[in-house]
């Protein structure tokens, strides 16, 4: 990182990548930027999941791999940006509504900034969060996000007498 701040480097596809998948594939490069987003529990109704995933089975099915560029575009219509208006609709109980767990949510990423890796910005949403965040030389964005994820979830069970999932 420059004494000016990190130099933002987002996913260069002719760069060495490391490829996790769990539920969905996750690319990382060393010292890249990433916008990430990570969700509360109830965020999206077991309902809705449920018919999705079915529907993306059923076009998985149709549409194979390799896609063409309108392929890729109908993927993301179809279903992208569906999970992303879902989040936006404000489902579950959208604890970080309150003042004192998004500032518990804020303070759990800003705790390593600059350390591990540089957090640029972040939004905290009733049922979501987003964030733009460049890793650290020998940083896991697996590993920030694990951590982000858990510290944060402890201290909102802490702050509301709650256990389990956020």
């Amino acid at each position: 990182m420059s004494p000016d701040g990190p130099e933002l480097r987002f996913y260069n596809p002719w760069v060495t990548s490391g490829k996790r998948t769990n539920r969905l594939p996750h690319w990382e490069q060393p010292e890249a930027t990433y916008f990430v987003t990570f969700r509360l529990a109830d965020s999206l109704p077991a309902t809705h999941i449920v018919l999705w995933r079915a529907e993306l089975n059923a076009w998985l099915k149709r549409n194979p791999k390799p896609w063409s560029e309108e392929v890729e575009q109908e993927y993301h219509r179809l279903f992208s940006n569906r999970l992303e208006r879902w989040l936006d609709a404000g489902y579950g109980d959208c604890r970080p509504r309150e003042t004192q767990l998004q500032k518990s949510v804020s303070t759990t990423l800003v705790h390593e900034d600059g350390k591990d890796f540089a957090l640029h910005a972040f939004v905290i949403m009733p049922n979501h969060v987003h964030a733009l965040l460049s890793l650290g030389e020998e940083t896991s964005l697996s590993d920030v996000m694990k951590g982000w994820k858990r510290v944060s979830a402890h201290r909102i069970n802490e702050l509301t007498s709650g256990s389990g999932p956020v």
